[in-house]
């Protein structure tokens, strides 16, 4: 068996005293989806508004610099608390979760939309790449450089994708 290991740390988590508590207690679950599902609409919601400005259709008045700087925090925090809860639901269900191909499908996209988001956020600091120099539009800091567009879009579509294998773990 390849992940003998893993089924045997789920059975461990599984009979915590913290897991048994998470499992009786009927509204820990429901209390500690909500909060994540808060949080993943924050994060949704500050991905599409860089990723609508960084391809040139909303907020073209400011520059991209500036957007960024506005919603990134929108991600970054909202992501502790997805960590949070998300290690309660494992901690409760550690099986459901950590077994399931889906959810490590998760993990791993997670771990892509944090790195492109990181990137984009260091290539905006950089002057160049975010085209407050020469070829932006009369100087004027903003237009985008093609490659942040292409990574804000395809970090947009990582983070649904990350939305839809969350909903998906509950049914495989």
């Amino acid at each position: 068996m390849r992940f003998h290991w893993l089924f045997q740390f789920c059975a461990w988590i599984d009979q915590t005293p913290l897991s048994q508590w998470i499992q009786a207690a009927g509204w820990i679950v429901p209390l500690v989806q909500t909060v994540h599902i808060l949080a993943v609409a924050m994060v949704l919601s500050s991905a599409t508004m860089i990723a609508l400005r960084l391809a040139g259709l909303i907020a073209l008045d400011e520059t991209p610099r500036r957007v960024v700087a506005r919603f990134v925090p929108f991600i970054w925090w909202p992501l502790i608390a997805l960590a949070g809860s998300g290690l309660v639901l494992i901690v409760g269900e550690p099986g459901r979760e950590l077994l399931n191909p889906i959810f490590q499908a998760k993990m791993v996209l997670l771990l892509l939309a944090i790195t492109a988001t990181r990137w984009l956020t260091v290539s905006l600091n950089d002057e160049t790449a975010s085209g407050t120099q020469p070829g932006s539009p009369a100087g004027t800091g903003l237009a985008v450089a093609p490659s942040l567009r292409a990574v804000a879009t395809a970090t947009l579509l990582i983070w649904v994708t990350i939305i839809f294998a969350g909903r998906w773990i509950a049914y495989f």
